[in-house]
């Protein structure tokens, strides 16, 4: 059986997915992700803080508060999105 539970109902986890309590289907097939209670296509998204943004810089994105940035080339501090200029930044783990 492919049931699970989602809030009191139940559900098939093959063609849906629970987003908090809520079922949605699994329209993005195994790349369907849950951003509050929305469904997303995270291989094409990202969910910041409950709201869906484009991967503008594809598996590199990340979030920092909503912003998107790459994680190659900046980082999140204080969720402000700086430039990498020194490598590794060491002083963050003081």
């Amino acid at each position: 059986m492919n049931t699970r539970c989602c809030g009191e109902y139940t559900y098939d986890y093959q063609t849906n997915v629970c987003c908090n309590g809520v079922i949605r289907p699994r329209s993005h097939d195994h790349y369907t992700g849950c951003c509050n209670t929305s469904i997303y296509d995270y291989s094409a998204s990202i969910c910041c803080r409950g709201s869906v943004k484009e991967r503008i810089h594809g598996h590199s994105s990340r979030c920092c508060g909503t912003q998107v940035y790459s994680y190659r080339t900046h980082v999140c501090c204080k969720q402000m999105i700086v430039e990498k200029t020194h490598g590794i930044i060491l002083a963050l783990l003081w």
